[in-house]
């Protein structure tokens, strides 16, 4: 029986997970590779930076074509950089990594969301989104173990097993074609293609721009946060210990039983509840339990940073969704969808990129850069929250996913 274009697409989001070496890649590097871990996380930050030079004119390639076009590609030079991990060791092969990642980063942003909203439709993205990450968390937890096992037979054997997930996920979203699709449910919406920059430009009026910087700030200091919590939880739980257990396999550990806590129950639960507070409230929540997450994980304790794992990967499994559907609102234009995600994402990986390359820069150690990430959130979050209660009628207003387009 073959699968519909929807279930190759859930599929291949989790073929693409890097669930299998996120146990040990940060390990991989500092130990084996002889990268200090100042330079670990600035360079992971810079990768951002280069990726963000990449993305907007890469995703004009996507709206003018076809989603799966630059998202078959950024999985292929995805996959192609665990390759060259598995092949090139040192200096050499993490520069060739974060090159990879880069390049991938800026081919998928934007054209990702958008063959999923292709599929669904935009009213439809943010429950979709929230499903897919759920799912996704319960369904990569053990490919955790089975990472730690091959890095254990031989560390090179995880990164091939890497390649060959991602190469099939590549595979998989070349195989999906569902652009008359998204024409038919355009059509039935009463959308029409608009009139380019025109279109754009009226609806950027200044309330709205204030929406857009607020959700770019938002979702780029969750992103930061987020990038930093999966670049050093590895290195926090490697510095502790745990009744005398190869920290591997704590770090293994840890991980599966945050995957499966928060998607098997306790991230619905939150979800639901989310549903009914309104955008400012669930904004407040977010940077609240991130920054007290964050300040778990830098405590040297398996059971607090197990904890602040837990919480932050509740966390991540709201903000993702929130955000996405957020941004799908406030698209100006039917024919800007792929672009206007990829100039939201690069509006927030300025704010990350450019916060966890200043924060490699003068810290030395994780336990430091999470505690100043816990700041960062507060920071941040509190002029956010009070952008998004100033212009909440607009997000509250936008339901169809673009600001000024009334059936005629």
């Amino acid at each position: 029986m073959s699968l519909s274009y929807l279930e190759r697409y859930r599929l291949a989001y989790y073929l693409r997970s890097t669930a299998l070496t996120l146990p040990v890649l940060a390990l991989w590097w500092t130990d084996h590779a002889g990268v200090s871990v100042s330079m670990y996380l600035t360079g992971m930050a810079l990768s951002g930076i280069v990726s963000m030079v990449l993305d907007v004119p890469l995703s004009l390639w996507s709206d003018r074509s076809s989603p799966r076009y630059p998202y078959t590609l950024g999985l292929a030079v995805f996959a192609a950089g665990f390759l060259a991990t598995a092949l090139v060791h040192g200096p050499l092969g993490f520069g060739l990594y974060l090159f990879s990642i880069s390049a991938a980063s800026a081919l998928m942003s934007g054209s990702d969301n958008t063959m999923l909203m292709d599929l669904v439709g935009p009213d439809e993205l943010k429950g979709a989104l929230f499903e897919l990450n759920r799912n996704f968390y319960a369904f990569t937890a053990v490919l955790f173990v089975v990472g730690v096992g091959a890095y254990k037979l031989f560390p090179p054997l995880v990164f091939v097993l890497q390649f060959a997930s991602i190469a099939a996920a590549a595979l998989l979203v070349w195989t999906i074609r569902p652009d008359h699709e998204t024409a038919d449910r355009m059509a039935d919406s009463g959308h029409s293609p608009g009139h380019g920059w025109s279109v754009v430009r009226a609806a950027l009026t200044g309330r709205v721009i204030v929406v857009i910087l607020s959700i770019c700030l938002g979702l780029g200091a969750l992103d930061g946060a987020n990038q930093l919590q999966n670049r050093t939880i590895q290195l926090r739980l490697s510095e502790v210990t745990f009744f005398g257990v190869d920290h591997l396999w704590v770090i293994a550990a840890v991980m599966v039983v945050t995957n499966l806590v928060s998607s098997l129950g306790l991230g619905r639960r939150v979800h639901n509840r989310t549903e009914d507070w309104g955008a400012m409230r669930t904004m407040g929540a977010l940077f609240g339990v991130a920054a007290v997450s964050l300040v778990l994980l830098a405590v040297p304790s398996v059971l607090l940073i197990l904890l602040g794992a837990i919480l932050f990967a509740v966390t991540k499994g709201v903000y993702r969704p929130f955000f996405a559907s957020l941004i799908a609102r406030t698209v100006p234009n039917p024919q800007w969808r792929a672009r206007w995600f990829s100039i939201c994402g690069v509006g927030a990986n300025i704010v990350s990129s450019g916060l966890n390359a200043g924060i490699g820069l003068v810290i030395v150690n994780a336990a430091q850069a999470q505690l100043a990430w816990s700041l960062v959130c507060v920071l941040v979050g509190v002029p956010v929250i009070l952008a998004i209660s100033f212009s909440s009628p607009i997000l509250m207003a936008e339901r169809n996913g673009a600001m000024s387009h009334k059936r005629s």
